[in-house]
């Protein structure tokens, strides 16, 4: 009984209030990183205690401090903040999650004129926003973003309490207590149709770390079940299904014991079939045993029902995460397109050594884009300039047969890339939109481009997820570049996108040229001269190289361990976990392609 996902507010602590059920639904980040330990199981967070509240004698920055302290303890004691709010000052942080460096600076407190009541005193706090989480739970990095917040303080009794709070819902937390109270998870939902031959696709969500480290595991567990539960959306919101009835309730919190959770539901999960059951378990698994971001809560889940287990501890019955295969551990032939010939280069090579060509094209215009299926026989898809617009030719590996040309625009230049999905579409990008070209179809449509992008944006290359959901998009907006993901669903007559949310945006300033998908948890990226590994949550990236990428860097994909570059020079470069060094691949060649 698949449900649609309904969209929801993960403003953080605030939409968490409720017997810690939320989970903020944010693509995540690395930013909370608990250690692991050497047995490889997760380490207990050692949550602090809030502060004891305001203290006679105490100056306005501390009673700010301490109310900013209290703020992270929000879902789990309100009444902690609340200590250091004047009478009748309402406080309900339902809004966004400011995100500030610790570092924060205090204005000396003015005095402000009043008629009546206590003398009430102004300061201006000041510092860098690291972050924000909008209404959708979206996780915005924000490097040196300068901010300020006013407080207005009043003296009741010998204490001083907040008597204004800043303009807005939102809640303020600084970046120790953001890492401290929020930990990076998924929850995973179903593609459509994705099961029994397809698999989970991840949503990746930051789950609040609250109470005694005893019941951390507890509370995270608990917390990510009610996500799938309340099947609460997010940028993956109409693609994605669930199959939680709605009516599902948790009869008592999950229970850890041996590393092994149990998840004891009722309510409209009484009347669920026998493989309603087991897809719920599916999802269940994956989300309790995903160490994906953080190390995870369980190794092993039972689900039970009123109380009885119907699925022990086991192996059985789980559905694999779709896209998985975007990392295998042998990575399959790069193909490359060299004076209108498609040549391949043999999986795992470490010294290139090109073989004839597999393809021939019969194409002296060159090629400007190429892509290769990921599932069954090798298609090739090879983007040609046509006129004053873009054509492709599709085929099978190494048939001798005249490849299909298909128009995919008359004007707006050539396609600056190709992406097949696992359904069989083929996407192309041009000057002047983006378009699809669905198995058994003969026509591409032209797709809007997604929702939330900002005015006048350009959407420069598109790389499609195996799971045919998730879509990643490099787009080039008031002079910058900038990565984005975003959703595709598949209807009866059209497919649309919705709404593009931001990740990777601490390379904005950069300049990115090339982006691919590494895992389902990450793209890859080439911003300036370096090669970026980028959460899809908004939360910073990592280097991988330590020195520089080839200059020149327009085509950029991976495959099991392997990357592979092509340049504006017509050469195309090849490297290998731990990425040390490129070796260029002999002769010149263009639009490198690894399937998927």
């Amino acid at each position: 009984m698949a449900s649609r996902r309904l969209g929801w507010l993960a403003a953080a602590a605030g939409a968490l209030a409720v017997a810690l059920g939320g989970c903020a639904a944010v693509p995540v980040s690395g930013v909370a990183q608990p250690l692991t330990g050497a047995s490889g199981q997760p380490q207990q967070f050692v949550q602090p205690l809030p502060p004891p509240g305001p203290r006679p004698g105490e100056i306005a920055k501390d009673v700010v401090l301490g109310f900013l302290h209290a703020s992270a303890s929000f879902a789990l004691d309100p009444a902690a903040a609340r200590a250091y709010l004047a009478p009748g000052v309402r406080w309900n942080p339902t809004g966004t999650v400011t995100v500030v460096s610790p570092d924060l600076s205090f204005g000396q407190p003015l005095n402000v004129p009043h008629v009546s009541g206590p003398a009430l005193q102004r300061v201006v706090v000041k510092g860098q926003r690291v972050a924000t989480i909008n209404r959708s739970g979206q996780y915005a990095y924000q490097s040196d973003a300068a901010t300020q917040f006013t407080f207005t303080l009043a003296k009741y009794g010998p204490k001083l309490l907040i008597a204004q709070l800043p303009a807005g819902p939102h809640l303020l937390l600084t970046q120790d207590d953001f890492q401290a109270v929020f930990q990076p998870h998924n929850l995973y939902f179903y593609a459509p149709d994705a099961y029994p031959s397809g698999g989970l696709v991840p949503d990746p969500v930051y789950a609040p770390v609250q109470g005694p480290k005893s019941a951390l595991s507890t509370n995270v567990a608990g917390s990510l079940v009610h996500g799938l539960i309340n099947d609460r959306g997010s940028w993956l919101s109409g693609p994605t299904t669930t199959e939680f009835p709605k009516g599902t309730t948790l009869l008592r919190p999950v229970t850890i014991s041996n590393q092994t959770a149990l998840v004891d539901l009722g309510g409209k999960a009484d009347a669920a079939s026998a493989g309603e059951l087991a897809l719920m378990y599916a999802q269940l698994r994956q989300t309790l045993t995903s160490s994906a971001y953080s190390p995870a809560v369980a190794s092993s889940v039972q689900l039970a029902i009123d109380g009885k287990v119907q699925y022990p501890a086991s192996t059985s019955d789980v559905v694999p995460v779709s896209g998985s295969a975007t990392s295998p551990k042998k990575p399959r032939a790069l193909y490359l397109a060299s004076d209108g010939v498609v040549k391949q280069l043999p999986g795992g090579a470490k010294v290139p050594g090109v073989a004839p060509g597999v393809s021939q094209l019969d194409s002296p215009a060159g090629v400007t884009a190429m892509a290769i299926t990921a599932v069954g026989t090798d298609q090739i898809a090879a983007a040609v300039p046509q006129g004053d617009g873009c054509a492709v030719r599709v085929g099978t590996v190494g048939s001798a047969a005249e490849y299909p040309s298909y128009t995919i625009s008359t004007s707006g230049g050539p396609c600056t890339s190709l992406s097949w999905d696992n359904n069989g579409g083929l996407w192309a990008v041009t000057g002047v939109g983006i378009w699809v070209l669905q198995a058994g179809n003969s026509q591409p449509v032209q797709v809007s481009a997604p929702t939330m992008l900002p005015p006048r944006a350009r959407v420069l290359s598109l790389r499609m997820a195996p799971d045919a959901v998730r879509a990643a998009l490099l787009v080039r907006a008031q002079g910058s570049t900038q990565l984005y993901v975003a959703a595709v669903r598949f209807g009866a007559r059209s497919v649309a996108f919705g709404p593009a949310v931001p990740v990777g945006t601490d390379l904005a300033g950069s300049g990115i040229t090339a982006m691919s998908w590494y895992s389902p948890y990450y793209l890859l990226a080439v911003s300036g001269s370096q090669l970026y590994q980028v959460p899809l949550t908004g939360g910073q990236s990592q280097s991988l190289f330590a020195g520089a990428v080839p200059a020149g860097v327009q085509v950029l994909t991976a495959s099991g361990g392997y990357v592979a570059v092509g340049t504006s020079s017509g050469t195309v470069y090849v490297s290998s976990s731990p990425y040390i060094s490129w070796t260029r691949v002999p002769g010149r060649a263009s639009a490198p392609a690894y399937p998927g």
